[in-house]
């Protein structure tokens, strides 16, 4: 059974920005996860690279690709993050990115709410 969840922060803003969320998520990552970056996209978000397994099979695919292809990513959509029609994290990405938020901000200001992708 999958325990996937949506991350919601209740905080209209990240006050110091994306660098601690992303260091405590980085410097808690187990080894084979790949890091974590700020999503280059204009809603804002997180995104991790695929690593080149990943990227391999997906050239492999034939498929048109553009560079939302290469990464997982969670965009911010009314507090919450959520991957929509891209690629999203995995389940243990998704749970370490949860942790990294609450360790930053207190569990009172981060909630898991039922898997919403869209």
């Amino acid at each position: 059974m999958s325990k996937m969840f949506t991350i919601k922060l209740l905080l209209n803003t990240l006050p110091d920005g994306y660098k601690p969320i992303i260091d405590a998520y980085n410097a808690n990552r187990p080894g084979g996860l790949e890091p974590i970056r700020k999503a280059g996209v204009c809603e804002g978000g997180f995104e991790i690279p695929l690593n080149a397994e990943e990227i391999e099979k997906l050239k492999a695919s034939g498929r048109m690709l553009d560079a939302n292809n290469y990464v997982r990513q969670l965009r911010w959509s009314s507090g919450k993050l959520k991957s929509g029609y891209h690629k999203g994290f995995n389940e243990q990405e998704t749970l370490l990115l949860y942790s990294a938020l609450v360790s930053v901000f207190g569990a009172d200001k981060v909630q898991q709410l039922p898997y919403d992708n869209y």
